[in-house]
């Protein structure tokens, strides 16, 4: 994990149908796959002002490690993500009490002059998510669980949004689905579902 890392990914919606089809060719095809599970929860306050200045604050739960992050959306779609680790009690801190733990995310709403003394715990998501190397790539195809509602998508990270575009189209002609247009990030979808 870099501390500040721009993150250069397109996606689309899949249908339940298309999800097991992508998910199938991958468990078949391709060598090189890993599959784990990932618990987000966010954080923003109750008119969502983090998120309506581009901002999402979250932490979470993957392979062992616990990482806060703040992400940054920019004007071209792309964004930028200041990371860092966090542990057990100072994430149960920050779930029960808001209490942001010392460290470059703090520091970074501090310099972007954030208030965030409303903010507190929103809502979570889990996701099980098959990661595929495409070159220099990466293929994630998430099935997430928020609350009883269950929805399924595609990301493709790259070294830049056009590149990360052009993959995305050439798997959505090969499985023929349509790449979704005003796709809403997950953070959204959790924020205003909430738990």
């Amino acid at each position: 994990m870099k501390p500040i890392e721009n993150e250069l990914e397109q996606r689309s919606m899949l249908s339940k149908d298309k999800y097991f089809e992508i998910v199938s060719n991958v468990f078949f095809l391709e060598e090189k796959y890993q599959s784990f599970d990932i618990t987000n929860r966010y954080f923003d306050d109750d008119s969502l002002s983090l998120y309506h200045h581009k901002i999402v604050l979250r932490s979470r739960e993957i392979k062992d490690e616990i990482v806060l992050t703040l992400k940054l959306t920019k004007e071209d779609g792309s964004s930028i993500e200041v990371s860092q680790e966090i542990n057990n009690f100072q994430h149960q801190m920050l779930i029960n009490n808001f209490e942001l733990p010392k460290g470059i995310v703090k520091l970074k709403l501090h310099e972007l002059q954030v208030d965030y003394s409303k903010v507190r715990y929103k809502g979570m998501n889990k996701v099980r998510r098959i990661e595929v190397h495409h070159g220099d790539s990466l293929i994630c195809i998430d099935k997430m669980n928020l609350g009883e509602i269950e929805e399924y998508n595609i990301e493709v990270e790259s070294s830049s949004m056009g590149k990360a575009s052009e993959i995305l189209k050439d798997l959505s002609k090969k499985y023929s689905f349509e790449i979704t247009k005003d796709y809403l990030s997950k953070a959204y979808r959790t924020l205003k579902n909430g738990d």
